[in-house]
């Protein structure tokens, strides 16, 4: 389980088991979890679970703004 920061309290990470699905980052509080897809460059929201939409845009800034690391990231993880 790769760990790619924290943000507002969040844990940005990304799960070993998801090599099959396109790019993208878990933001995780306790039981509040949104992820984030990393194409398109804006970064839409791919599900979310109890996360408030202020924080949602807030993570989500964030996400695009680190967009080119966490890919980065991604491919260094899962090698492709």
């Amino acid at each position: 389980m790769p760990r790619l920061g924290e943000f507002l309290g969040y844990l940005l990470l990304f799960y070993s088991m998801d090599r099959n699905e396109p790019p993208h980052v878990h933001a995780s509080k306790g039981r509040r979890q949104v992820k984030f897809w990393l194409n398109p460059t804006d970064c839409p929201v791919a599900y979310n679970k109890r996360v408030n939409s202020r924080d949602i845009s807030k993570l989500q800034a964030h996400v695009v703004e680190n967009r080119n690391l966490f890919l980065e990231k991604w491919r260094e993880h899962f090698r492709t």
